[in-house]
């Protein structure tokens, strides 16, 4: 039998937690961001956006999720663009992995693992953890990236809405 559930109902039945929003005062200037012929963002005012000349801002956004997330156990961080997610975790230092389609499997595999048990508190990724990735320990999710699709979005936010059972 297939069937749809939303995540209002699950929030309710305590099958997830409900979401927390917090506003913040820094941010990208998404509106910049213009298409391609494929109907994605186009390369250039992806780099526009956030990475030429953004040194700054991502050092300060950085700090600001240090700040916010100093007493949570698990931080999932969404990026734009392996450029992108670059450039933060050189933010970031030894405190974050990256996972991404061109990393080599290991690497990739070492720092997803890391990430599940609490190895690595911080993981910043680029469209690879946005649906069938399951880290129940996962408490905040960062979104460093645009998209207008709700489906996604809402995947991505589910990767920390699971209940911990193991608490």
């Amino acid at each position: 039998k297939v069937f749809e559930i939303k995540a209002d109902e699950l929030i309710a039945r305590g099958k997830l937690v409900p979401p927390v929003f917090e506003k913040v005062g820094l941010s990208y200037s998404t509106e910049e961001l213009v298409r391609d012929k494929t109907g994605g963002w186009s390369s250039e005012s992806e780099n526009s956006v956030f990475i030429n000349g953004k040194n700054k801002l991502n050092e300060t956004i950085v700090k600001d999720i240090l700040r916010r997330t100093k007493d949570r156990k698990s931080v999932l961080i969404f990026a734009q663009n392996i450029k992108h997610a670059e450039m933060i975790k050189s933010c970031f230092g030894d405190k974050a992995g990256m996972t991404h389609s061109k990393m080599d499997d290991t690497t990739r595999s070492q720092n997803i693992s890391d990430f599940k048990i609490g190895k690595l508190k911080y993981l910043i990724n680029i469209e690879s953890l946005t649906t069938g990735f399951d880290s129940p320990i996962t408490d905040v999710v960062v979104f460093l990236r645009a998209t207008e699709s709700p489906g996604l979005f809402e995947q991505m936010l589910g990767r920390g809405l699971r209940i911990n059972q193991d608490k």
